[in-house]
């Protein structure tokens, strides 16, 4: 019996670079051949200009990742590469997308927010199947956060893409360890102002039900548990967020390290701020149920990415 190729996509993101190999699979979205990670922190240096240090290790990164694509027999035909919101921001991203080509073979697609809202939210929804009720979606990036309201069956009810993403938010507001009531209530104010057209989206179609796509909320059930849910996706202890989300933003920078020693210092600084976002959206909307996706941008790419080989093989 023939094997179906291997397809690949690469998410360049603002913290993370992601890999995710796969191939066809009747009955499923697709099967998981690899699925790597690296952390890049394109946004050390802020989202304007990206730092040598960042360009050696996104450089590293996609080395790494041209030996496995070898490694996996991906055609460069059947690679889809995204830059977001670094790579969109950044005054030298164009060098780091030519450095990309040149090193992968396949050029990188620089998608606007909306997009990237849009592919979370074909990722997130088979990783929610079968559940059919309307959800928030929540994908806390490095540079920008993206949020859309989902009817759980026809599609998106509303879609945006903001800002706010956690190195942003770390980069402008979180100036001492740990971090001040008075960078707190400046962070809070700056997000009411930025997200009222997620509060009107909100009002106009109520949703009490949040899905976190990103690392942060990985964060959360690493640490709090969780429980499985869906497909791909599983039920967060939302009873416990708020007296856990206080505790690491009364922490310093080492002892949420400590808490969370599975993830880099980097990553690990940025979940005061990431936390406290997620805490401002819930009482937005009055969550009462919070769950996590495995399932997120890469694969919502990786989805069209086979349907259009598919596609292709059949004309």
């Amino acid at each position: 019996m023939d094997i179906a190729p291997n397809f690949a996509v690469l998410d360049l993101g603002t913290n993370t670079f992601h890999l995710l190999i796969a191939r066809p699979q009747a009955g499923t979205p697709f099967e998981t051949v690899l699925e790597e990670k690296r952390y890049v922190f394109l946004a050390e240096e802020g989202i304007a200009r990206i730092g040598e240090g960042a360009r050696n290790r996104a450089r590293k990164a996609l080395h790494e990742y041209a030996a496995l694509l070898d490694e996996h027999k991906v055609d460069r035909g059947r690679v889809r590469i995204s830059g977001t919101a670094a790579l969109r921001t950044a005054s030298n991203g164009p060098q780091l997308q030519a450095e990309a080509k040149g090193i992968i073979g396949a050029a990188v697609q620089i998608i606007s927010g909306k997009e990237e809202a849009r592919l979370i939210h074909l990722g997130v929804s088979a990783a929610l199947y079968p559940m059919q009720e309307r959800a928030l979606i929540m994908d806390i990036g490095g540079g920008s956060t993206e949020f859309i309201l989902s009817d759980g069956r026809s599609g998106a009810l509303w879609a945006e893409s903001f800002p706010i993403g956690a190195a942003v938010l770390f980069r402008e507001f979180h100036h001492t360890e740990p971090i001040e009531p008075a960078q707190t209530a400046a962070l809070r104010a700056h997000l009411q102002a930025t997200l009222q057209p997620l509060k009107r989206a909100l009002k106009a179609h109520p949703c009490t039900v949040l899905v976190g796509a990103s690392g942060a909320f990985e964060v959360v059930g690493s640490v709090l548990g969780s429980e499985a849910a869906a497909y791909r996706a599983a039920r967060l202890p939302i009873a416990q967020f708020p007296e856990f989300a206080r505790k690491i933003a009364g922490m310093t920078a080492e002892e949420r390290q400590q808490q969370m020693p599975d993830i880099p210092a980097q990553r690990a600084q940025l979940m005061t701020v990431a936390f406290l976002l997620i805490g401002m959206v819930m009482e937005m909307a009055g969550t009462n149920a919070l769950f996590v996706a495995a399932y997120g941008l890469k694969e919502g790419m990786m989805q069209e990415l086979i349907s259009e080989g598919r596609q292709a093989s059949s004309m």
